[in-house]
């Protein structure tokens, strides 16, 4: 798919896809917080995926599409520093779709694009916004949440799902207000969760920019790019049904480490070992390091649970959804199985892991 090229039906669907999150945003409370997590976790693979099956046209029209739902929901002021955090990201894919640049070096340049886009979107809210700190964004949060008719609800169902507790309470405090119907809470137990809220919103907001460097980047940069291939070859006709738009991509569910990949992990994986006998930025790039780590094992580990499920299902969306799923469930546990992958080198005790092989080459369902 190049800039040339466009599949109108692609692009029409995929301003449906991106409509979702749009009206999501228009219509939940606090679209602020709503914009700004899903231009860092859903628009920049909706974003690859745009480009790679409807080219410009898609990408620009799921472009405006965010813009538009993040300046009715939240404000211009706001959303637009997030809005066009996405436009280097997306501007550098399409550049590599339309001249055919090999996968690796491709992955390399937006991994470079999303790193250089979130430093620049840190420094504008430093140098520009420096009265923006992760206390008064979580104390405007809790101000907001309290504004809210809902705000109880919001509480108690925090706090059935174990983020938030009222243990802390003394025995003899009445936690909700009978009288009122319904579920209130009395003064005290709501300032309690409204401090610990606040707490957990100020280490989030703390940890966001160390985990926007480091996995969301490589997670974005190198599974969204794979799926937005996977699912712009379906709709290329152009190209052959087991070939992708970019040259050197290999198939996710056969795709592993490379050497030097492994023994710049070990690299890491010392530094990190250092960096908990230091403090500082040492002790902070350590962590930095282990979130880089840990993001390739479970990028490694997802790889194998891909192999296993092509073994058995043949659709790709259904396939896609159980990969979702299973990630979910298993979640921490993928990394530790992409490290006993590394070890053991369990799919090469079925046939051996080469792009080229033509076990592979004859497969049309293959991820």
């Amino acid at each position: 798919m190049t800039l040339k090229r466009y599949n109108g039906k692609a692009s029409i669907i995929m301003a449906a896809v991106f409509l979702i999150p749009a009206l999501y945003v228009l219509n939940m409370p606090f679209a602020d917080v709503q914009h700004a997590l899903l231009s860092f976790i859903a628009y920049p693979t909706l974003m690859l995926i745009a480009g790679s099956v409807g080219g410009l046209l898609s990408a620009a029209l799921g472009f405006v599409i965010i813009a538009i739902s993040g300046a009715a929901g939240a404000g211009v002021a706001h959303s637009l520093p997030f809005t066009l955090f996405l436009l280097p990201f997306s501007i550098a894919w399409l550049i590599c779709l339309n001249n055919n640049i090999d996968y690796s070096k491709t992955i390399i340049i937006l991994l470079v694009t999303h790193i250089l886009s979130t430093l620049a979107l840190i420094g504008y809210f430093r140098f520009f916004n420096p009265e923006i700190t992760p206390y008064s964004m979580a104390q405007a949060f809790i101000k907001t949440l309290d504004s809210r008719a809902e705000k109880d609800i919001v509480l108690y169902a925090l706090t059935n799902t174990g983020i938030l507790s009222l243990r802390a309470m003394p025995e003899n405090v009445q936690i909700f207000n009978d009288a009122a119907g319904g579920v209130v809470f009395m003064p005290e137990a709501r300032e309690e969760l409204y401090s610990q809220l606040a707490l957990r919103a100020e280490i989030l907001l703390r940890t966001l920019p160390v985990a926007m460097l480091t996995g969301e980047s490589v997670l974005t940069s190198f599974c969204g790019s794979t799926l937005a291939l996977h699912i712009g070859r379906r709709y290329d006709k152009s190209i052959d049904k087991n070939s992708f738009q970019l040259p050197l991509t290999v198939p996710f569910s056969v795709w592993s480490l490379s050497p030097p990949l492994k023994k710049g992990m070990v690299v890491l994986f010392a530094f990190y070992v250092f960096s908990t006998f230091m403090s500082g930025p040492i002790y902070i790039a350590g962590q930095m390091m282990f979130a880089v780590l840990t993001t390739m094992l479970t990028i490694q580990g997802m790889s194998l649970i891909t192999f296993w499920l092509s073994r058995f299902v043949k659709r790709f969306y259904i396939k896609l959804f159980l990969l979702f799923l299973l990630f979910t469930v298993l979640n921490r546990s993928v990394a530790w199985l992409g490290l006993l992958d590394l070890i053991f080198n369990f799919r090469m005790r079925i046939m051996p892991i080469y792009p080229n092989n033509d076990n592979f080459q004859n497969k049309e369902d293959i991820i």
